[in-house]
């Protein structure tokens, strides 16, 4: 075989040397092996010798050798089981197999060796064409060396953003709700822009069966803004939980992400208490979209628009908590949606999802409500995927409450003969004082309810002992220590401005204290929660009071009534003394054994 050099192209430099790259020659022929190997370490390579095909792959997967240069001086038997052993290796780096071939090969020959060999050279070859190839399979292994690195990399912070997106979406499908009754009254669409949603909705009922919630809209989107929802997501269903106001529940939301987050981390939120006794729904809009209230044909009743900055953002001095009340007066809808929606980018790239489209919507029966509003996105945006995470909550406002929070008293537990002082073993007693200073401050039925459930009432009565705690505490304090007059509920307006003087005397409340004593007592087999309840008041008619709400007639009469209605139904004794100053409360929690 003729081996001599074809001549360099005029002005071609003389070949710099190839690094010390291991090349490996396969050439069955003697001569043509030893100009090849000539030629290469004239280009600096570093020459590897084999026995066999086996090993040269060998070498070559565990980088020792970047080049294979496979003569075809004995057919294409060599580089056939180079090929073979190669497809089943599992290379650490990428090395390149190339096929030397005569300059008798024709276009078939080449065609086939092209299955088979990364490259072919064909002979003779120049010590300096030998160098210039030498050097470019070099740079392109480093270039699939550096490819392949830059996937495994890829690869790992995909797999280590799924994790952290799993567990992300454990922890909030952790700190949802899980009422079925107020699932019963809520509608939701949420469409997250990326694989996690910074969107949460939610709906949960306290221990009054206030129906309270939330749509809470983070920072940015994804794993970030997903975070950034959690502390709000788990105060809500934690005081919500506890029985405690919206305007509580938004103070503490703001303080728990000011404590805990990073200071570009917000949080737009919407938080709404639906109570269905009383037919008013109050409400906290910081950042949101406006909320509304549709009525049974999908006409807008109310609006609420944003009047606080969103959460994270003032710090507690500066935060505002004062909510907005609407009082409704047949069966509705509040939908709640977030920036997401409104702000969705129509099919001409101009105009906005805005209230317009969203009324025109909602407009017609509830029942579809939610899943018209989701085609005319689709049909506004044309079905391209939105910008933004976008919510929309749809909650009834119902009438009257789903179910009462009624506990059948156990079999045999009528009555409770043991007379307040009489000799009695006590499992366990609790009494606490609360003086101006405590009742200006505190949420009062939270804090009591919180403090004997933790002395062990069971789970399946807390609703029970909450209803309780929460109307003779409301009494006591209202109609005892502030000395509010009940007559003015009955005066048009008189919610209102009962709440405004009930606001008034406790913000400037300097005399009088609350007397509360729980304990827990055996009778006959059976334990017995009994709450007592003394104010510093001067009094009020228990039976006039009743009286005259039982002379209203129709649903008002019904409503107003339900408070002590309800305690009568909970109680196995229910008695008031001392001009209604004092009020004992009997609740049966164990079956007699």
């Amino acid at each position: 075989m003729d081996l001599t050099s074809p001549p360099l192209p005029a002005g071609h430099a003389a070949p710099e040397k190839a690094a010390r790259a291991g090349v490996i020659l396969i050439d069955s022929d003697p001569v043509v092996r030893r100009d090849l190997q000539a030629m290469l370490e004239a280009n600096g390579a570093r020459l590897l010798a084999v026995s066999s095909a086996a090993e040269a792959v060998e070498l070559a997967d565990r980088g020792e050798a970047a080049v294979v240069l496979c003569a075809m001086s004995a057919g294409d038997g060599p580089l056939r089981a180079l090929a073979e052993r190669r497809m089943d290796s599992r290379p650490a780096c990428p090395w390149t197999l190339v096929a030397l071939v005569p300059a008798s090969a024709g276009e078939a020959d080449i065609e086939r060796l092209h299955r088979l060999a990364d490259d072919f050279l064909q002979l003779p070859l120049s010590a300096g064409w030998l160098g210039a190839r030498l050097r470019m399979y070099l740079r392109m292994g480093a270039y699939v060396e550096r490819t392949q690195a830059q996937r495994t990399m890829l690869m790992r912070h995909q797999d280590e953003a799924e994790e952290e997106q799993r567990i992300a979406s454990y922890l909030i499908s952790r700190l949802e709700g899980l009422d079925p009754l107020a699932e019963r009254l809520m509608h939701a669409w949420v469409s997250p822009a990326h694989h996690l949603s910074g969107d949460v909705v939610a709906v949960a009922r306290s221990p009054d069966d206030r129906i309270n919630v939330l749509l809470a809209d983070g920072t940015g989107h994804g794993l970030a803004a997903a975070i950034s929802v959690l502390p709000v997501s788990e105060v809500f269903h934690r005081m919500t939980d506890r029985g405690f106001d919206i305007a509580s529940i938004v103070t503490e939301m703001n303080r728990k992400l000011r404590s805990c987050m990073p200071a570009d981390r917000f949080v737009a939120c919407a938080a709404a208490s639906i109570d269905m006794r009383d037919r008013v729904v109050e409400l906290w809009n910081g950042g949101c979209p406006p909320v509304m209230l549709l009525g049974s044909d999908g006409c807008m009743e109310h609006i609420w628009r944003s009047r606080h900055m969103a959460l994270g953002i003032l710090d507690d001095k500066d935060f505002d908590s004062t909510i907005e009340r609407f009082s409704y007066r047949e069966q509705s809808q509040l939908m709640v949606v977030s920036d997401g929606l409104s702000e969705a980018l129509g099919q001409d790239g101009k105009h906005r999802f805005g209230d317009r489209e969203l009324l025109e919507a909602v407009r017609g029966e509830a029942p579809s409500r939610l899943s018209r509003v989701i085609s005319r996105l689709q049909a506004f945006t044309g079905g391209r995927a939105l910008e933004d995470d976008a919510s929309v909550l749809l909650v009834d406002c119902l009438l009257e409450p789903l179910a009462e929070p009624v506990v059948e008293a156990p079999a045999g537990a009528v009555g409770m003969p043991a007379a307040p002082g009489s000799a009695r073993t006590s499992h366990w007693a609790l009494e606490m004082r609360l003086g101006p200073t405590q009742l200006r401050k505190l949420t009062l039925a939270p804090f009591a309810s919180s403090v004997v459930e933790q002395l062990g009432i069971p789970r399946s009565l807390r609703s029970n002992v909450y209803c309780v705690l929460s109307e003779l505490l409301a009494n006591a304090l209202d109609y005892g220590v502030l000395g509010l007059d009940p007559a003015v509920l009955d005066m048009p307006g008189g919610r209102e401005r009962f709440r405004e003087d009930r606001a008034a005397r406790l913000a400037g409340l300097s005399s009088g204290s609350l007397w509360i004593k729980a304990a827990v007592e055996p009778f006959g087999g059976s334990e017995y929660l009994q709450i007592e309840i003394e104010d510093s008041g001067a009094g009020f008619d228990i039976e006039s009071l009743e009286a005259r709400l039982a002379g209203l007639g129709g649903a008002d009469a019904v409503r107003r009534g339900r408070g002590l209605e309800l305690v009568r139904s909970v109680c196995t004794e229910l008695r008031f003394d001392q001009r209604g100053r004092r009020v004992v409360a009997i609740i049966a929690l164990s079956a007699r054994r």
